[in-house]
């Protein structure tokens, strides 16, 4: 079965103020109900993403990208303070960047600002890698 796309004024205007709306409805199809994962199936590992957390910040230049699986449902606030005890780095002065997976070098990583929103919310599916950076101090 092909899934049908919305057509429409009001959709192509949706389809430029979301430029990645169409990839994702096709590499996902459309969504029974918000937040089903765990709750649908009843348990937190059908939610878990595992995605690759890295560090540009100075203090954790040493330290290897770490795999991580993280449930999906996870606000980006805990995703700070998760990387903030893993890199060294105060959640406050952090950059969290997302970049999905098979991007290309050239591609700009999406910034995950608003620390209220959950890793689903933006898009952020498995296989992708999530970089924290630090904000000078001027």
């Amino acid at each position: 079965r092909r899934l049908q796309l919305p057509e429409g004024e009001a959709w192509s205007a949706f389809g430029e103020e979301h430029p990645r709306w169409r990839a994702l409805l096709c590499l996902h199809g459309v969504q029974r109900a918000a937040g089903g994962g765990a709750a649908a199936s009843g348990t937190l590992s059908a939610e878990l993403i595992e995605l690759t957390l890295r560090s540009t910040a100075a203090a954790a230049g040493h330290l290897p990208p770490l795999t991580r699986r993280l449930p999906s449902s996870l606000p980006v606030k805990s995703l700070k303070a998760m990387a903030g005890a893993l890199f060294k780095v105060e959640p406050a002065r952090q950059v969290v960047l997302y970049s999905r997976p098979g991007a290309h070098k050239n591609d700009i990583p999406e910034s995950l600002d608003d620390e209220l929103k959950r890793l689903c919310d933006y898009g952020v599916i498995g296989g992708g890698e999530i970089i924290i950076e630090e904000e000078d101090g001027s």
